[in-house]
């Protein structure tokens, strides 16, 4: 039944009208709920805002407190307190020095009970130091009593550990224990008043504030609220703040109850990693907002409701003016859509004749081309029934295409391969894809063909699977071919395997194909551990040669792309399954198939181990005498060097081109003796060997000795061809057995310097003792004398004993009293003056003689160097004064002490003889030795020691060092010296020896210790003659 439009119009308009009504008074209820989720959303806003602003107050308490725990400690491992409890343990008591070492605690208390101040207030209530088992030592501020006794926390409190807890009077307890010796003697135990935190760190915060530790409310800031302190930390520990409640829920039992709908919201914080908590209770009227926003909602909704009205109106004029037009065009429209109607109809019968004709000839197309094609194509519904074929598997079977449809494998082959059939079909229907599959199957002539089946599924137009479609292809001429190469294939690979030499077949790929037994039991491998991996894998030769070898066809894939088809005598080195390396002299030649293409290299090889041994050995014995440190000469039979190793040319200076050629002469022979000579000739001539030592000279006139070896060199005739000449430059070690005979010599004079000493020690000490005792004898019998004189002044008042008075003035002066009192004291200071400089110089002789060790110790130079002027003295006090300037602060330096003494002796020596010979002495006015030590930076320290001698020359100071040399006379003089002093300073001290000359004012040896022991580069001058 058709609907007037009219009506339509109405009864839209009417639905439009509602609509609009509907979302009108939806947005006015919208408008409600958005201003009271904004009231919501800032008064929640507002809550997290002080929660934040809580929490960063409880951190700052928990930082203030963590300085705290600080304080305990630093204070419990002070000197100040430790100190009075090491001393207790020692067996003191007050009277005598404890109850010093307490003031000491008790103004160290007083000092950082002062120091701890927060803007003008004391941050600590007090701080008090207790034994182990609580009792009161001392304290600050002084009110503290004495001998009271604290209540320590429970258990035992480790080392640096603070525990902390709260008290009922408001304060905040730290305890610490005081640790000696790993022990616990005592406690600090610090107060703190919460109200005193509060004031600087919690002031500001809203609502109510409250301090509990794990058992109880410690602190209330404000007026005190009738609250349940248990009920306060119970809600703590099982809630989550910010925590909104009802009043009557933290209500103590028994006090006057809060109104009933009374609520209030709870912050709380635990302050840091302890069981303090920090609260505080809001009130309604903290988390208060302002109520304008209401007013301004209700005039929304006022103009909301005349726009509505409004609307209302102009949508029910629209509609009556809207039914009449709808009317006429509604009749307009039908019109129109019945004649498109029927010229649709139309189009589509015309298309679907044109459809029917050329599916009739897309199916004998199809037809066709399927009877053409000679492989086998059935296809079948998903039950496995047929629905259709091709000629081909028509005539195969023997049945045409008409009998075959509607009926299964059963129908047309034996049960067995019917059913392999039918679950090679449903194995493809299940996996949803193409499977290949090769099957044996039975022909109409009785021919067992194999064929290789492809089935595929085909889907109807909603993507359906309908049924399966079979092509099957004969393959079995392919297969028997096949079936003959793999014959021919396997017969190839067992004469490789069983070839005799070492065989590898690669492909274009570079990987190993097959490998034959030779090569497997060379490299330790089985062959199914080599098959197709890389042939790298063979080889210790980088990757990059193997493959530059096995792949040198790589740019050309056909055997004619290439000039060369093989390799010969490449040598690579395989690598067996233990490691080993083996060299290996290898042929490689090219692999292809019919066609010309390259299918790889097979590469034979041979074991050049023993070659390359003998190689290496030659090799070895060349390197073994070009690197040698001894010095090889050889020469013919007519005495011209054929040969010399880089050690003759470091030795003798020569280059190996100028002795090439020349004669032995040329290294001056003449300082060899000629008796020593007639044996070398004599040996050689004779075929033996000759050993013995011999000198030389270097190219710039240096005298070497050398310890040779010279050897007859026979040719395989057993005749003499060449001699051979092994030497060893010698000359250090002579120069060292030398200096160890001058050590020895040394070593001996100390120890009878030592010897002496001792002797001379002992009595020394007995006339020491008596002198002193007859020093302080004298004194007494002096006061004694004193007490004379007076009694005769007395006496001789009085008149009495006239006669023995005068006896005794008489005796008085015979003897010269007053002579000996006054000159026995100045002789016995003299003889003790005396007897100290024998002390002295003793004992510097014990210090300069004892005997060290090879390893450096930490050493006192300027006693080391006071000690040696002592010992000298008799060399320089003669001809030269001695000035020291030694830095106080020098630290210690690592050091060889006995050597250091030696060398700084041997300077002052040579110091004093470089005066003695400038003319410096007693009567003509003596010189001046300088000795002088100072810390140059953190690493090095530097002695100096001047003399204002005759100076050195500058031609000579190049040479001062060197063994055996000196200016002085035959027999003032060896020559070892400064040898000594340059050995002990640069070589045993890893120092630095310099000098600073000027001929006929004098020499200063700078010298240079490292404080860390560290080698250094020696840069040295010339000094004057040795000692």
């Amino acid at each position: 039944m058709n609907v007037p439009v009219s009506q339509t119009l109405v009864r839209r308009g009417k639905l439009i009208q509602l609509a609009v009504l509907i979302v009108l008074l939806l947005l006015v209820c919208g408008l409600l709920a958005a201003n009271y989720s904004t009231q919501r959303s800032l008064q929640q806003s507002k809550l997290a805002s002080l929660q934040t602003d809580f929490d960063d107050h409880a951190l700052v308490v928990a930082h203030f407190l963590g300085e705290r725990r600080n304080d305990l400690k630093e204070i419990a491992a002070s000197r100040q307190v430790t100190a009075y409890f090491e001393n207790r343990a020692l067996g003191m008591t007050k009277a005598y020095g404890l109850r010093s070492s307490l003031n000491n605690s008790t103004q160290y208390l007083q000092q950082r009970w002062n120091a701890s101040i927060l803007l003008v207030e004391q941050i600590y209530v007090s701080l008090m130091l207790t034994d182990a088992e609580g009792t009161i030592l001392t304290g600050w501020p002084l009110t503290i009593e004495q001998n009271d006794r604290i209540e320590l926390p429970q258990g035992r409190l480790a080392a640096g550990e603070v525990r902390e807890s709260g008290s009922a009077q408001g304060e905040h307890i730290l305890t610490c224990p005081v640790v000696v010796n790993n022990s616990v003697v005592g406690y600090i135990q610090a107060r703190i008043a919460y109200a005193t935190i509060f004031r600087h760190f919690l002031h500001n915060t809203p609502g109510t504030l409250f301090f509990s530790d794990h058992q109880q409310v410690v602190f209330c800031a404000g007026d005190t609220l009738p609250l349940s302190r248990e009920k306060l930390v119970h809600l703590a520990e099982r809630s989550v703040s910010p925590l909104a409640l009802s009043w009557h829920e933290l209500a103590a039992p028994g006090e006057m109850q809060p109104a009933p709908g009374t609520r209030g919201t709870l912050l709380f914080k635990q302050v840091g990693d302890r069981q303090l908590r920090l609260y505080t209770l809001l009130h309604g009227t903290d988390l208060a907002l302002a109520r304008s926003n209401w007013v301004l909602f209700g005039a929304l909704a006022l103009f909301s409701l005349s726009v509505l009205l409004g609307v209302n109106y102009l949508i029910q004029t629209n509609i009556n003016n809207l039914v009449l037009a709808s009317s006429l065009d509604e009749t307009k429209r039908r019109e129109l859509a019945i004649a498109e109607k029927n010229n649709e109809l139309e189009l589509e019968i015309a298309q679907r004749r044109a459809t029917e004709q050329q599916l009739v000839g897309q199916r004998a197309l199809l037809r066709c081309l399927l009877d053409s094609i000679p492989d086998l194509i059935v296809y079948k519904d998903s039950l496995g029934r047929y629905l259709g074929c091709n000629r081909a598997f028509e005539e195969f079977i023997g049945h045409s295409g008409q009998n075959i449809i509607g009926k299964t494998d059963f129908d047309f082959f034996d049960p067995g391969a019917a059913a392999s059939y039918q679950r090679h079909d449903r194995q493809a229907l299940a996996e949803g894809a193409s499977r290949r599959n090769e099957e044996a199957m039975l022909s109409a002539a009785g021919v067992r063909v194999q064929l290789d089946t492809l089935k595929t599924l085909y889907h109807g137009p909603q993507g359906e699977v309908l049924g399966i479609i079979g092509i099957s292809r004969d393959i079995s001429r392919r297969q028997q071919t096949e079936n003959a190469l793999r014959q021919a294939k396997a017969y190839a690979e067992s004469v490789i395997r069983n070839f005799l030499d070492t065989l590898i077949v690669v492909n274009r790929s570079l990987r190993i194909e097959t490998i034959n037994q030779a090569t497997c039991r060379l490299l330790g491998y089985q062959e199914d551990e080599v098959l197709d991996q890389p042939v790298e894998m063979l080889f210790a030769d980088p990757p990059n040669r193997v493959r530059e070898v096995f792949g040198f066809h790589h740019d050309a894939p056909r055997m004619q792309d290439l000039t060369t088809h093989e390799l010969r005598n490449v040598e690579l080195t395989y690598l067996t399954k233990a490691g080993q390396p083996c060299p290996m002299s290898f042929n490689v030649n090219l692999l292809s198939d019919d066609n010309g293409a390259i299918t790889g290299v097979i590469a034979g090889a041979k074991d050049i181990s023993a070659l390359k041994r003998s190689e290496e050995q030659r090799n070895l014995q060349a390197a073994v005498i070009e690197q040698a440190h001894a010095a090889v000469v050889v020469s013919d039979t007519q005495g011209f060097i054929r040969y010399v190793n880089p050690a003759v040319e470091r030795c003798s200076g020569f280059r190996r081109e100028e002795l090439i050629g020349a004669r032995p002469s040329i290294f001056k022979k003449a300082i060899v003796p000629r008796r020593v000579f007639i044996d070398i000739m004599r040996a050689l001539r004779d075929g033996h060997i000759w050993k013995g030592h011999f000198s030389s000279r270097h190219k710039d006139g240096t005298l070497l000795e050398q310890s040779a070896t010279i050897s007859p060199v026979r040719d395989d005739r057993g005749e003499i061809s060449h001699f051979v000449a092994i030497m060893h430059d010698v000359s250090r070690e002579s120069l060292l057995q030398r200096q160890l005979l001058q050590a020895q010599k040394l070593e001996a004079i100390g120890q009878l310097a030592a010897g002496i000493s001792h002797e001379i020690n002992t009595p020394i000490q007995y006339v020491q003792n008596n002198v002193t005792f007859f020093q302080q004898a004298i004194e007494d019998i002096t006061l004694l004398l004193g007490d004379y004189d007076r009694l005769l002044q007395a006496e001789e008042a009085d008149g009495a004993h006239a006669a023995l008075l005068e006896a005794i003035r008489q005796r008085r002066e015979e003897i010269d009293l007053d002579f000996l009192l006054h000159e026995i004291p100045a002789g016995i200071a003299e003889a003790l003056e005396g007897i100290g400089r024998v002390v002295r110089i003793v004992t510097a002789m014990k210090e300069f003689s004892h005997p060290g060790s090879d390893r450096k110790t930490p050493t006192d130079l300027n006693k080391a160097i006071e000690s040696t002027i002592t010992v000298a003295r008799n060399e320089w006090k003669y001809v030269a004064e001695m000035v020291t300037d030694l830095a106080p602060d020098l630290p210690p330096v690592p050091c060889l002490p006995d050597r250091w003494n030696q060398a700084l002796f041997n300077l002052i020596v040579n110091a004093a003889h470089a005066i003695a010979a400038a003319g410096g002495s007693q009567e003509q006015g003596q010189g001046r030795i300088t000795v002088s030590t100072r810390q140059l930076d953190a690493d090095w320290v530097e002695i100096r020691v001047s003399d204002t001698g005759t100076g050195i020359p500058e031609k000579i100071r190049q040479r001062i060092f060197e063994p055996f040399f000196t200016t002085k006379e035959v027999g003032k003089g060896t020559g070892q010296g400064l040898t000594i002093v340059h050995d002990v300073v640069v070589k045993k001290l890893g120092g630095i020896i310099q000098l600073e000359s000027e001929v006929g004012r004098g020499s200063t040896f700078i010298i240079r210790l490292p404080l860390e022991g560290s080698a250094s580069t020696t840069t040295s001058q010339g000094h004057e003659t040795d000692a």
